[in-house]
């Protein structure tokens, strides 16, 4: 019984590295005729060069906008900060 476990572990094993040959394989084989077509991998997905600079500009915008937003919220929460603050001071002084 020991033995045949260690026949199924040993053929599993070569089982899986054949698998997994195979599968490097098929990747590099389509990744080298996605390259020879012009496309490129980005973000996880097959673009050629004009896309991805396009895409890149599209994200560069919208990362100034996220950060006019950050700098908007900030100065808004500081003032907030500022207002309730002046208010607090105002009720514990003395009339």
């Amino acid at each position: 019984m020991f033995k045949d476990c260690k026949r199924r572990e040993k053929s599993e094993r070569i089982y899986r590295e054949e698998v997994r040959n195979r599968l490097i394989k098929d990747i590099t084989r389509k990744n080298e005729e996605m390259i020879k077509d012009g496309l490129f991998p980005f973000e996880g997905r097959w673009f050629t060069i004009d896309e991805i600079k396009r895409y890149r500009r599209k994200l560069k915008k919208k990362d100034r906008g996220i950060f006019y937003e950050l700098i908007f919220l900030f100065l808004l929460m500081g003032f907030l900060i500022f207002v309730s603050y002046y208010k607090v001071l105002i009720s514990l002084l003395p009339q």
